[in-house]
C-alpha cells in the first residue's frame, strides 16, 4: 500500500511539473511575442514619420526625441553615418 502511495505522489509531482514548464514556456514565448509585435509597430511609426516627412531631417535630437515619445530606442545607419538614440549604440551592435 506504502508504494502504491508513493508512486502516486511522485506521479503526481511529475504532472504538475511538466505542466509548470508547459505553462512557463507558453507565457514565456506569449510574452516575446508580444514584446516583438509593439517594437515592430514602433519601428513602423519611426517608418511613417519618416516617409511622410513629419521630421524634416534626420538627426540625433530629433531621434532622441522620437525614442522618448514612443518608449523606444533606435539606430539608424544612412551611408556611413549613425544616428542613435542610445548613449552607447556599440553594445546592440555586437550582438
Amino acid at each position: 500500500m506504502l508504494k502504491t502511495k508513493n508512486i502516486f505522489i511522485a506521479f503526481f509531482v511529475l504532472l504538475i511539473l511538466c505542466f509548470g514548464v508547459i505553462f512557463y514556456k507558453l507565457t514565456n514565448s506569449y510574452l516575446n511575442f508580444l514584446l516583438l509585435k509593439q517594437y515592430e509597430q514602433k519601428i513602423k511609426s519611426l517608418d511613417d514619420v519618416l516617409k511622410f516627412s513629419l521630421l524634416e531631417d534626420l538627426n540625433s535630437n530629433n531621434i532622441k526625441e522620437f525614442a522618448q515619445n514612443t518608449r523606444a530606442d533606435f539606430i539608424i545607419f544612412k551611408d556611413d553615418f549613425e544616428i542613435s538614440s542610445v548613449l552607447n549604440a556599440d553594445l546592440f551592435l555586437n550582438l
